[in-house]
């Protein structure tokens, strides 16, 4: 209990300045940390709105698939149904 909440305290306060290098040192440092994942998720769109390529050490398949999925773009749309009066 006490951990996680050291973690979170180190996690908050290292990573403050939203500096993807200061999100790789605490992921570095904390690897399998409580908020290890938390750092991953939120490291991922500040690389990609960098458009910075990611590390080998927090690249997996996952990520791939993510970044295949958002190519381009999406535009919603409304379809009108025709039967309707």
């Amino acid at each position: 209990m006490y951990r996680e909440q050291a973690e979170k305290f180190i996690f908050e306060a290292t990573t403050s300045s939203g500096n993807i290098d200061d999100y790789l040192n605490f992921i570095q440092q904390y690897p399998t940390g409580s908020q290890s994942s938390k750092a991953r998720n939120i490291l991922y769109y500040l690389m990609r709105d960098e458009n910075r390529p990611r590390p080998a050490s927090v690249d997996n398949d996952s990520l791939r698939m993510l970044d295949a999925r958002n190519k381009g773009y999406w535009v919603p749309f409304y379809k009108m149904d025709s039967t309707a009066s």
